[in-house]
């Protein structure tokens, strides 16, 4: 859920920990976090802001997580067509 759609009807409740991953480690932050009077959900537009939304990790971590998956399945690929080209 996006702060924009909340901005007009919110109220500060508290200010709360969110641990991200980042690429140099875990970083503890503390967050605004806001209650909407008229649905009842709660928004914490920094998440929105930096990019974890409901993830853990950052945006640079979880790039750096999903180009070593790429490299990996690029690595088995290579090693299935040499064991194939072995059974020929």
């Amino acid at each position: 859920m996006t702060w924009t759609r909340f901005s007009a009807r919110t109220g500060l409740v508290s200010y709360r920990a969110k641990t991200i991953d980042t690429v140099l480690g875990p970083v503890t932050l503390r967050r605004a976090w806001y209650h909407c009077a008229s649905c009842g959900h709660g928004v914490v537009p920094k998440d929105d802001e930096l990019g974890v939304g409901q993830e853990s990790m950052s945006p640079g971590t979880n790039n750096c997580v999903e180009c070593r998956r790429r490299v990996f399945e690029e690595a088995g690929c290579r090693v299935v067509r040499w064991a194939a080209a072995l059974e020929s």
